[in-house]
């Protein structure tokens, strides 16, 4: 299983192509919050894709697809940081945002070796939009400066 997510990244990082608008990649193992994301994201006019898993990223997503991925923590499947630590480095058009409703010293410390922006749940939608604003102006003028918004 290991080498199928290894060839599907590897598959994501090769070649290039012209790029298409920006849009937020949600990867969340709960429909509510993935609903909610995308209700509020779109609000502010943000191209909204969801995901229940790790491995339903990973097999849809194209590497020509810039944006941002923002990715639970804690997934059934693979955790946030394994799926970001996949990408890190390999995919320059996409910056990460780090989510969890079991937020502390430890998960921070995580997204900052991974050089993930991170956010706490339940959001304040304010803080939701700072953070995914600043990923995709991050990627957009080539900074790797995460940072920390606590629910």
């Amino acid at each position: 299983m290991f080498a199928d997510r290894d060839s599907a990244v590897a598959s994501l990082t090769t070649g290039r192509s012209s790029m298409p608008d920006p849009v937020v990649f949600v990867v969340d193992d709960d429909a509510a919050v993935r609903d909610s994301l995308k209700f509020v994201l779109s609000a502010a006019d943000y191209r909204v894709e969801t995901f229940a898993s790790g491995e339903e990223f990973l097999e849809r997503w194209r590497h020509d697809r810039a944006g941002c991925l923002l990715a639970d923590m804690n997934l059934p499947d693979m955790s946030g940081a394994n799926l970001a630590g996949m990408l890190k480095g390999r995919v320059a058009n996409l910056s990460i945002i780090l989510m969890t409703g079991k937020g502390g010293r430890r998960s921070r410390a995580m997204a900052d070796r991974l050089g993930a922006f991170y956010i706490e749940k339940p959001f304040i939608h304010d803080c939701l939009l700072a953070t995914v604003r600043g990923a995709m102006a991050s990627h957009a003028d080539g900074s790797a400066s995460a940072t920390t918004h606590d629910g």
